[in-house]
Parts: structure tokens; sequence; C-alpha cells
């Protein structure tokens, strides 16, 4: 196929919307979701180490101050995850 039926095709395409419009939708649409969508993908990606796995590390002794640590190291490290991806989001 050379250049002229390629652009032939291309512009032949049904469109209900022009481009321009739709990549404005989409964006609206994504906008106030991106922080929830990288947020869920970092914790399922931190739930496939072991590392980030609560049960491997709980015993029943001091069990109530185990909790509050646990939440403070993973939330931490979450954070710099997060912070991590969004800084090569915005740069």
């Amino acid at each position: 196929m050379n250049r002229e039926e390629l652009k032939r095709l291309w512009f032949s395409l049904p469109r209900t919307k022009p481009v321009k419009e739709i990549k404005a939708i989409v964006v609206e649409k994504l906008d106030g979701h991106m922080y929830d969508l990288i947020f869920q993908a970092v914790c399922d990606e931190m739930n496939n180490h072991p590392a980030f796995d609560s049960s491997l590390y709980l015993t029943e002794a001091g069990l109530e101050l185990f909790e509050d640590e646990w939440f403070e190291f993973y939330h931490e490290n979450h954070g710099r995850i997060m912070h991590k991806l969004m800084s090569k989001i915005t740069n």
C-alpha cells in the first residue's frame, strides 16, 4: 500500500468526533483516576514480593505493636515507590 492509499484509508475511517475532542475526553476521564490507578498498581506489585507480606512476620507476642510498625513500614515504602513513579511521570 502506498502513501496515498494509506492516507485515503485513514481519512475514510468513520469517526464520531474529531480526534482532538476524543483526546480531551480521554484526558478528562482519566485525570482524576491516574493517582488511584498508580496507587493500586503499586499495592498489587508490592503484594507479589514476600518482603511486604505481613503474614510472614506475624507472631502472637506483641501483635498490636507489630501491626503499628508494619503499617508504618508498608506505607512508608509504598509512599517512596509512589514518589519515584510520580517523579518519572512528571519528568
